[in-house]
């Protein structure tokens, strides 16, 4: 029983498990974001690329 009572009293590992559980959070926002991020740099390097075509097609 003494075992027991000092697992309740110990939080030596809440930090751990507090920080463990931000990074999860971050890494599932990260993946849900990923596509969205995908789609909109692929949009901005498509404006880019053709500005560069357009400003370099007169020479």
């Amino acid at each position: 029983m003494d075992f027991v009572a000092r697992l309740v009293r110990d939080r030596s590992g809440t930090t751990a498990i507090e920080y463990s559980l931000i990074i999860v959070l971050v890494g599932v926002v990260l993946v849900i974001a990923g596509p969205f991020l995908r789609d909109a740099l692929n949009a901005m390097y498509d404006i880019v690329s053709a500005a560069v075509v357009d400003a370099t097609a007169g020479d």
